[in-house]
């Protein structure tokens, strides 16, 4: 080939942000965008249009995750979680923090329908018992033996 032909172009990574607008997200957005990615985001609000982003409509408690968007992604990011420091975890509350976690994964999940890409999914520290031994990222996590909340909903989360 000499150096004057055209060469393809790679077609850029296609990138879903799942939470995309809150704190990490937003970082992650950014990062990506400077790669030269494709972004996707969803929000449950429309956002206005900015370059190289595209915001996607997505009410995690009343529907089913974006299948169609979804499918055309190569990496998918879960960042959902109700904010934690918020407020005192009433019993409302925590089944806030719950679902909105744990829901969200299971609609993500169920969309990708076993469709392999890179998937990361938001945890916490807290799936962790504390007692200084490394655990295999192929298995769970055991709990403690008396799980506090927060144990309890990372290691059903994961």
């Amino acid at each position: 080939m000499s150096a004057e032909e055209p060469t393809e172009r790679p077609t850029p990574v296609r990138v879903f942000i799942a939470g995309g607008t809150g704190l990490i997200g937003q970082q992650l957005v950014a990062a990506w965008r400077a790669r030269g990615a494709e972004v996707v985001v969803s929000s449950r609000r429309r956002r206005p249009d900015e370059p190289g982003i595209e915001y996607v409509a997505w009410d995690r408690a009343a529907e089913p995750a974006p299948a169609a968007t979804l499918q055309r992604c190569d990496i998918v990011y879960n960042l959902i979680g109700e904010t934690i420091g918020a407020s005192r975890w009433s019993r409302a509350k925590r089944r806030a923090l719950r679902d909105s976690r744990i829901e969200s994964t299971r609609k993500i999940a169920a969309a990708l329908g076993g469709r392999t890409c890179v998937f990361v999914n938001a945890s916490a520290v807290s799936a962790y018992p504390g007692d200084g031994v490394e655990y295999p990222e192929d298995r769970p996590v055991p709990l403690p033996a008396v799980p506090s909340f927060i144990n309890a909903m990372t290691h059903d989360w994961e």
